[in-house]
């Protein structure tokens, strides 16, 4: 078994992996002296380059909505805005129907993330403008079981844009608002303190990511 003297960690937010990866990939299948590691968390931290047990280098990485961070000593790089929907199957919105506005969604059901304070814009948007007969019908910090929650045709849910196409049994349910937009950045050490191999991967993901929402 063979593993690259380099470890590239990518701490990301939710929602991302399937708009993302195959982006990461195209860098990892180009990059044989690294070992690509992908974690989602809805919090993440970035660590400086360090050595790692048995002489792999490692280095983290962020993926991160909302405010730009600020952290200091690391360097913040804009990819764009993240476009949600309300998605849901076919056969729930053939019961349910479509919303074009918070009132229409009285009827409806949602699964949401499982936090004890709104994170994502869309979340915020939810707790001012929800109506009363929105049923929240699960919560879960799970995106493959907020992808199966939603694919069982019971209740919508906010995702990406692009899993329309990446999912075909998806509908939108109600189009995306100019408040559910999140902007995306990627938090990285200085690229000094990367090893070269390293630094050149971060450089060229960088550049795909921003490609993916729209930015060159």
């Amino acid at each position: 078994m063979q593993r690259g003297p380099h470890e590239l960690i990518i701490n990301a937010v939710t929602l991302v992996a399937d708009f993302f990866m195959p982006s990461i990939m195209q860098v990892a299948s180009t990059s044989p002296l690294l070992c690509f590691r992908y974690r989602p968390a809805l919090s993440v931290e970035v660590l400086e380059h360090a050595a790692a047990d048995g002489g792999q280098s490692r280095t983290v990485i962020a993926l991160r909505g909302g405010n730009r961070p600020t952290d200091p000593g690391l360097m913040v790089h804009e990819l764009g805005q993240l476009t949600c929907g309300l998605l849901g199957s076919e056969a729930y919105v053939a019961r349910h129907g479509h919303a074009e506005s918070a009132a229409d969604l009285d009827s409806h059901a949602i699964v949401h993330a499982d936090l004890d304070r709104d994170t994502a814009p869309w979340e915020h948007w939810l707790t001012r403008h929800a109506p009363p007969g929105l049923r929240i019908i699960m919560c879960s910090n799970d995106e493959a079981a907020r992808r199966e929650a939603v694919r069982s045709g019971h209740c919508a849910g906010f995702f990406p844009v692009s899993s329309l196409l990446t999912s075909p049994h998806l509908r939108m349910v109600m189009p995306p608002q100019d408040d559910w937009a999140a902007p995306l950045w990627m938090v990285t050490p200085p690229c000094d303190t990367m090893p070269p191999p390293v630094a050149e991967a971060v450089e060229r993901l960088g550049v795909l990511l921003s490609r993916c929402l729209g930015r060159r």
